[in-house]
């Protein structure tokens, strides 16, 4: 699970980043390479597959907290401290975009915010 600040900005970006032509790309992790395209589809692939995961999970409601076990048990993740806060963060990024594009929702319950697939 890759850590990232907004998940619906990420896929656009990498979607253009595909369409660019150079001799090379430097990307931030990782050698110099002249296949950003292949680069690029990984990464789309992987958002989508942890969207897909995280959207199967909600098929029953959930607490944030809840679901960050559920996709570390999953992705079979031993959550360490700095893994427990950068991949929180990550799944609010993923939660926000999935309530954007109406494939989720919440609820407050016993002031608890709980998310569940639409």
């Amino acid at each position: 699970i890759q850590y990232l600040l907004d998940e619906t900005k990420t896929k656009e970006s990498l979607m253009k980043i595909s369409q660019y032509e150079a001799d090379f790309f430097i990307p931030g992790h990782g050698d110099i390479t002249d296949n950003v395209e292949g680069i690029a589809e990984l990464n789309l692939l992987a958002i989508l597959e942890t969207e897909d995961m995280i959207v199967d999970e909600l098929k029953s409601p959930k607490t944030m907290e809840d679901l960050l076990k559920a996709v570390a048990d999953r992705s079979g993740i031993v959550l360490k401290t700095s893994q427990y806060c950068l991949i929180g963060s990550t799944l609010r990024s993923y939660l926000s975009g999935l309530y954007e594009a109406g494939k989720i929702e919440y609820y407050i319950e016993a002031n608890k915010m709980i998310w569940r697939k639409k």
